[in-house]
């Protein structure tokens, strides 16, 4: 069964990041950077809200997953109603701030082409837009712990489908402005989070006798506290460059800042399917005392993770040139996104190392560890982004990056295993980390010295598609065999 949940997230997610890429160069194209800087910040911004949002998720999740497992979900129901009156509130709070943000703030940006009028009015649209997604997050968060990938995933196809999609016609054919590709964002925000609703209400008889109750909130205090410190410093780490670059760059050079983050972004999505997969297992295992199973289910999601998202991100590195020029469509663009768009991936990928060792704390209740190594880890990286990016540019906030999560995967991780899954550090970095990756990068550097020889532009990404194909096969081949040697796998 969890091979067919990584499948359908897989399919879902990925499906709905090929969309969300391949519209890029339309929007820029259409809008110009200016215009995909404000998108950016747009980004940046959803990200800053996550710090509810994830919040909010990883409690929801966790909850369903092990109501699910005793088979008794009528306190999720009263949970989740509370959660949507909380998010009501909160939600009002950023239309209200943004809305005023769009009154005054508009000329702190530096632009030269959009009118004040524009910026205005999209920073008021993005409030409605956030607001509506912290539903769509609570929705989802629903869906995965309840083990309902399959039909979460086709309802985000289509969602995904009509944001993405949708907002292409509306720049190419109705109106080449930001101010209708934010309307038309706050449309499809409302569309899904309408279907994730109806989708979740159906699963738990829609939330009948299902009611308001803050004492199950306040059991969970000192986890959801620990997420929320955990959620905001995190946000504070991948956003603080974006945010401070916005200020510190022109926009325009943002705006490639921005894009390069987006394609190396689209990384992350590789690992999230994985660990949607697994987390209601380590939950289950955690609440069922089966120190074993959580070893084992850790140890094959930690796999799955270096098997797919490894290979990706080695095969991004090596034919960085081949894969921007077919994105961007732009040989300009492209040579200027390259050098970020490699640094930005080798920081993702340390990143992705992380997930599944994060979710085994979250499914143990542990949340101390990480919110002490976040906080640490904001305060270097603050003064890091003012003395180094005035001098070295966008760049340096991106080795910056890389330094941050390769801390995570070295100390980060050996703290974790002092005190959960004692016995499996040297199994991790070895069997789980290290030998997943021969493979890839044996494939990605034999089709580049092939590649080098071929002009063909066809040719290339024939290349690339090989390299990542044949990287993925022989790495999940290796996670089989390293399954097959341990007992109960």
């Amino acid at each position: 069964m969890i091979t067919r949940h990584i499948l359908a997230n897989y399919v879902g997610q990925g499906a709905a990041a090929l969309l969300a890429l391949v519209f890029i160069p339309v929007y820029v194209s259409a809008l110009g950077s200016e215009g995909y800087g404000l998108i950016g910040i747009y980004s940046a911004l959803y990200a800053v809200l996550g710090i509810v949002d994830s919040s909010v998720q990883a409690l929801l999740a966790r909850s369903a997953a092990y109501q699910n497992a005793i088979g008794n979900t009528n306190p999720l129901t009263n949970r989740l109603r509370t959660f949507e009156v909380v998010l009501a509130l909160i939600g009002m709070i950023v239309i209200g701030l943004l809305a005023l943000a769009g009154q005054l703030g508009a000329d702190a940006l530096d632009a030269r082409t959009l009118e004040r009028q524009a910026i205005a009015f999209s920073l008021s649209a993005i409030g409605i837009v956030l607001a509506l997604r912290l539903y769509e997050g609570l929705y989802r968060a629903c869906l995965i712990g309840l083990e309902q990938q399959v039909l979460f995933n086709a309802i985000h196809v289509f969602n995904q489908t009509v944001r993405w999609g949708g907002a292409a016609l509306i720049v190419t054919r109705v109106s080449p402005t930001v101010q209708a590709f934010f309307l038309w964002q706050v449309f499809s925000a409302m569309v899904s989070a309408g279907l994730l609703a109806m989708a979740s209400y159906n699963k738990l008889e829609w939330l009948k006798g299902a009611r308001i109750d803050w004492a199950s909130l306040w059991s969970e205090r000192r986890f959801l506290s620990g997420m929320l410190v955990i959620s905001g410093v995190a946000v504070l780490l991948t956003q603080t460059d974006k945010l401070l670059l916005a200020k510190l760059l022109p926009l325009a050079d943002y705006g490639n800042y921005a894009l390069a983050a987006t394609a190396a972004g689209a990384l992350m999505l590789a690992v999230a399917p994985i660990a949607d997969a697994y987390y209601p297992r380590l939950v289950q295992a955690r609440a069922q005392s089966d120190d074993q199973m959580f070893a084992q289910v850790f140890h094959q999601g930690a796999r799955w993770v270096t098997a797919t998202v490894g290979t990706l991100a080695l095969v991004g590195v090596v034919f960085a040139d081949t894969i921007l020029m077919a994105w961007a469509r732009d040989a300009m663009l492209a040579k200027q996104v390259v050098p970020l768009f490699q640094v930005l991936l080798i920081g993702n990928l340390l990143n992705a190392f992380m997930w599944i060792p994060y979710r085994a704390q979250l499914a143990a209740g542990w949340t101390g560890l990480a919110a002490r190594i976040n906080v640490i880890a904001l305060f270097i990286l603050v003064p890091l982004i003012f003395v180094f990016v005035p001098h070295y540019g966008a760049v340096a906030a991106a080795w910056i990056w890389v330094a941050l999560n390769g801390g995570y995967v070295v100390l980060g991780a050996n703290l974790m295993f002092r005190k959960l899954l004692t016995d499996e550090k040297k199994g991790w970095y070895l069997r789980d980390l290290l030998m997943p990756l021969v493979a890839p990068l044996f494939w990605s550097l034999i089709f580049d010295a092939v590649g080098s020889f071929v002009k063909e532009g066809l040719l290339q990404l024939g290349g690339v598609f090989m390299a990542a194909v044949l990287g993925i096969v022989s790495s999940l081949w290796v996670v089989h065999r390293l399954g097959q040697k341990e007992p109960g796998e």
